[in-house]
């Protein structure tokens, strides 16, 4: 975006086959114009945690599979679907 945006009540939502994720922004989390968020599985041990840019699930693995399509939906605080990803395994 080109202006700073205010992260908290968003949801970033993943889904793989029957699993299902949820990663919930921190509140007061605020991202700058052009910049970016890294949300990292909790099994990653080489990344240091520090908000915006790099977050980690606390106790979550992000759940990948062979076969099966991956979903991912970005939500804003009203639940509003902001960006979704679709990817399919041939």
């Amino acid at each position: 975006s080109k202006q700073d945006v205010a992260m908290n009540g968003w949801i970033l939502k993943r889904k793989v086959g029957a699993q299902n994720y949820e990663f919930k922004f921190p509140k007061g989390m605020n991202l700058k114009a052009g910049a970016t968020a890294t949300i990292w599985s909790s099994d990653v041990n080489d990344i240091s945690v520090d908000p915006p840019t790099n977050l980690k699930l606390r106790t979550t693995k992000w759940f990948t599979t062979g076969n099966e399509s991956k979903k991912t939906i970005l939500e804003d605080s009203d639940g509003r679907v902001v960006a979704e990803k679709v990817v399919s395994v041939k």
